[in-house]
Order: C-alpha cells, then sequence, then structure tokens
C-alpha cells in the first residue's frame, strides 16, 4: 500500500508539473515579414511553437551582437526554410532563462525587420536596437544546419492548414443543424405544398368541366342557330284543303 500510495504521489507531482508548462504560440508570415509576438515570455520548461502560416520563412538563432549571423554548434536553432501554410509546427523548448534572438534568414528579410526575441533582458539590449543593427547588415546567412527545435502537430491550437480544416470541423456542427433545419422546413414545406396542389388540381377540374359544360351549351345555341326547328309533323299531317284554306290568298 506505502508503494502505491508513493507512486500516487509522484504521479500527482509530475502531473501538475506538466499542467504548470506553457506553450506559447508565434504566428510567423501572417500577412508580411512577420513574427507575431515578436517579443514574448517564458518559463524554463515551457515550450515555444513557430505556425508558418503564409510565404517562405525560416526561424535562425544569432546573438544579439550580431544580427543576421547563424550561431552554429550545440546552441543552434533553425527550422530550415518552410514554405507557409505548413500543417506542422516548429517547436522550440525553453531549457533556460537565456536570451534567444532570432530572425528570418530568408532573402533579405532579417534586413528587412522579420526578427524576434524570447526572454529579452529587462533592460539594455531591446528588440528595437537589435532590429535597427540588423538593417545594416550586409549579408543574412543561414545555420550550417537545421536543429534546436522539432517539427510535429501543434499543441497550441493548429496552424493554418490545420486551422482552416479544425475551422470547417467546428462550424460543420452549425452547418449539420443548419442542413436539419432545411431539411425539416423543406419537409414540412414540402407536406403543405400537398394539399395546395391538390385544391389546385381540383380547381382546374372544376373550372376545365364548367368550361366544357359552357362549351357544350355554346355549340347547343349555335346548332338552333343554324338550323331552326322544323314546323311540327301535326301540321304536316292536316288535310291538303285545311292547309290551303290556312294559307295566305296569293
Amino acid at each position: 500500500m506505502a508503494r502505491i500510495a508513493s507512486s500516487l504521489a509522484a504521479a500527482a507531482v509530475l502531473l501538475q508539473a506538466a499542467s504548470a508548462q506553457t506553450v506559447h504560440r508565434v504566428d510567423v508570415g501572417d500577412g508580411g515579414l512577420t513574427y507575431e509576438p515578436a517579443e514574448l515570455t517564458a518559463a524554463v520548461g515551457d515550450s515555444v511553437e513557430f505556425h508558418f502560416l503564409g510565404g517562405f520563412h525560416s526561424v535562425a538563432r544569432s546573438s544579439f551582437d550580431s544580427p543576421c549571423t547563424p550561431i552554429n554548434g550545440s546552441d543552434t536553432i533553425f527550422s530550415g526554410p518552410i514554405t507557409g501554410p505548413a500543417t506542422d509546427v516548429f517547436t522550440v523548448s525553453i531549457e533556460n532563462e537565456d536570451p534567444i534572438w532570432y530572425y528570418c534568414a530568408t532573402q533579405r528579410h532579417c534586413q528587412m525587420g522579420m526578427v524576434g526575441v524570447i526572454n529579452a533582458p529587462s533592460s539594455g539590449n531591446t528588440l528595437a536596437n537589435y532590429r535597427s543593427a540588423a538593417a545594416d547588415v550586409s549579408v543574412n546567412e543561414a545555420p550550417s544546419s537545421t536543429g534546436g527545435g522539432t517539427f510535429g502537430p501543434a499543441a497550441t491550437g493548429s496552424s493554418s492548414a490545420t486551422g482552416s480544416a479544425g475551422a470547417e470541423s467546428t462550424s460543420a456542427a452549425p452547418t449539420s443543424s443548419g442542413s436539419g433545419s432545411a431539411s425539416a422546413s423543406g419537409t414540412a414545406a414540402s407536406a403543405s405544398a400537398t394539399p395546395t396542389g391538390n385544391a389546385g388540381a381540383n380547381l382546374r377540374g372544376e373550372m376545365g368541366m364548367m368550361g366544357g359544360i359552357g362549351a357544350a351549351a355554346a355549340a347547343l345555341v349555335a346548332g338552333v342557330m343554324l338550323h331552326p326547328p322544323k314546323p311540327p309533323l301535326r301540321r304536316l299531317l292536316l288535310p291538303l284543303h285545311i292547309r290551303q284554306m290556312n294559307s295566305p290568298p296569293t
């Protein structure tokens, strides 16, 4: 029992430590030569995700004194050039509180102001000064190899490509219910349309019948006018002398 209690306590500590870690998000190339946010503070044990949303960019580490020039070796951080929107994100784990100055090593993006910092000092070196110094650098260099981070699914939310799918999936429920509502309304409309259609058919039938009766009556009148009735048969059967007496004098 004591061993079980000890294991549970250790698991609780690990769980608490894991829940205390924060995952920060930086959007790369969202509408221009930008990191958003370009400056953030992260604690030891936290991680920073770089979401490549558009363009052709990278994340490369440099020192404050040498912007647009990579740090190679064990301290290198380089995502490699990425075309956005990308499904996976580049995640950097924060192992100490040292500042991480970084830039885009693509073309002249660094000189054009695409720079950022994690854990900038509270005084002295600032992001504005780093950006200003980068503008005067003649060559934008990339690290010799990638490293310092990992590529994989996002933990803070989807990157642009996955995010679109997530958004569609989220909106799928309202769309589905909307379709259901439309279907129900359509069924009701269809149901109500049925008696209306029957009533229309009945009305047309009655009108047709009345039209037929009217046509027959008109034909009968026309026939009478074209062919007036002959004298009664009784008059034809009268004796000749009586008919002559009744005839007008000539």
